[in-house]
């Protein structure tokens, strides 16, 4: 079964394919996130529209609304669709899934840990052990579960992509994510 997921990125309509500020676009020098490791680049989706969105603006929690906050770079951020294909779908590991984490001697504290030596050696590990990719709960929300996918056993070309759709205050997944980190949208 193909798994249908989503996407928060600052866009640009004229940026070519691949280029910065595109749907495709996955910046070469990452480093800060979870699951971020040496052998692969990585691409973090979330399964609802509102968890990416809620990533990217969480840094405004219990704060009021501003226009400013959808924009990244200068650029209008967009919610972008991804669909990954049955085949990739059946080897991302579910971390969500107590059997698997049982199976691997893992405990949620390991994924849920602050210490990203500790967390990029678990996505190493499944890399190593042939998975596409791995999904977990966000920090943000037990209701929002993300999916990383290991980009150098994941060629982006093989991803199903959906026109990207700008982000605006009154955007679906703008409100309910709002509403979550208690950002006051006026």
């Amino acid at each position: 079964m193909t798994l249908a997921l989503y996407r928060v990125f600052p866009w640009d309509h004229r940026a070519p394919a691949g280029a910065p500020f595109a749907p495709d676009f996955v910046p070469p020098q990452q480093g800060s996130g979870r699951f971020d490791f040496a052998e692969s680049p990585v691409l973090y989706l979330g399964e609802l529209p509102e968890h990416p969105v809620g990533e990217v603006l969480q840094g405004f929690r219990g704060r009021p609304f501003r226009d400013g906050i959808l924009r990244r770079f200068g650029h209008p951020l967009a919610l972008v669709s991804i669909t990954v294909p049955a085949d990739i779908a059946a080897s991302i590991v579910d971390l969500d899934d107590p059997a698997r984490l049982s199976a691997l001697s893992l405990r949620p504290s390991d994924v849920a840990s602050d210490d990203r030596a500790r967390t990029r050696a678990i996505a190493a590990r499944l890399f190593d052990e042939g998975a596409t990719g791995l999904r977990w709960w966000s920090r943000l929300s037990g209701d929002w579960h993300a999916v990383v996918l290991f980009l150098a056993r994941v060629p982006f070309a093989r991803l199903e992509r959906g026109s990207p759709e700008v982000l605006t205050r009154d955007h679906p997944a703008v409100v309910t994510a709002c509403r979550q980190l208690a950002i006051l949208i006026p």
